[in-house]
């Protein structure tokens, strides 16, 4: 996957993951539940504020596992998620000084606050508390 100059090394790391993940399950695109996955499995700061929610990555590949189709080729990112991405763009933007790098921080935020995307019924799911995830984020983010 051809990533962007704007997103940070640790951004780049997550999403080339994800799409390994992608590739590893067979699956036809890489969906924000990959990206969650790939940030629990990579030492990025969107992870660290996941497992400092009480999230691992093996609890997450138990319910993960369980969404996978695994009988297609990787066609890109899902629609969804390339909103999600377009989002984490305008959070880093509107929230660090509008030129900063789009980072995994950034990204989970936009995951989060979107209630439709299976990343965030994942870990509903799973009993994360997403208002305070959320909140982890903004903190992290410094918007509160």
């Amino acid at each position: 996957m051809k990533t962007e100059k704007i997103f940070s090394s640790e951004m780049n790391r997550v999403l080339e993951k994800a799409e390994e993940l992608a590739r590893m399950f067979k699956t036809h695109y890489i969906a924000s539940e990959h990206i969650v996955y790939a940030m629990l499995s990579t030492n990025c700061l969107a992870g660290k504020v996941l497992k400092s929610c009480g999230l691992t990555s093996h609890a997450y590949s138990q319910y993960f596992m369980r969404t996978l189709d695994r009988n297609a080729e990787i066609n890109g990112l899902t629609p969804k998620t390339k909103l999600l991405i377009e989002e984490a763009k305008q959070i880093a933007s509107d929230f660090d000084g509008g030129d900063a790098d789009t980072g995994s921080e950034h990204l989970l935020l936009a995951i989060v606050s979107s209630k439709d995307c299976l990343a965030t019924q994942i870990l509903e799911s799973m009993g994360v508390d997403i208002s305070r995830l959320e909140t982890a984020l903004e903190l992290v983010l410094g918007i509160q």
